[in-house]
């Protein structure tokens, strides 16, 4: 499919559109735009919970790993607002990004980590 018609009008789906939904793509390092999963309607498999000393709770950071919906699909951490952060299609990758995140959380930003759990030993931020 071309991206354009002869008009110059979009070809594409609109969730493949950056400009009609903004979480769902993104550049990667060379400029090319790669496809970003939407948000999966699972349970949550692994969760944790940050806050940064001296600010109110509201300000807390819930995170929340979930498995896909149907075979071959991504496991996606979204915040509570339903934001994908990271994404793969194994839980030992998404695992390898759960533990990325909590990393960069604690050491980098000073967020102190309020609670976590999870179903897998993968997930486990112990």
């Amino acid at each position: 499919m071309k991206p354009f018609n002869r008009a110059g009008i979009t070809t594409r789906p609109a969730y493949l559109l950056p400009a009609v939904n903004p979480g769902c793509a993104s550049k990667d390092y060379a400029g090319r735009s790669k496809i970003v999963p939407l948000p999966n309607d699972t349970n949550a498999i692994a969760n944790a919970s940050y806050y940064k000393p001296g600010t109110p709770m509201t300000d807390n950071i819930h995170l929340f790993v979930r498995p896909p919906k149907e075979v071959g699909g991504f496991f996606t951490i979204e915040d509570a607002a339903k934001n994908v952060l990271a994404h793969g299609r194994t839980i030992e990758e998404i695992g390898v990004e759960w533990r990325r995140i909590d990393t960069q959380k604690v050491i980098v930003e000073k967020l102190v980590r309020q609670g976590h759990g999870c179903s897998s030993q993968l997930l486990n931020l112990s």
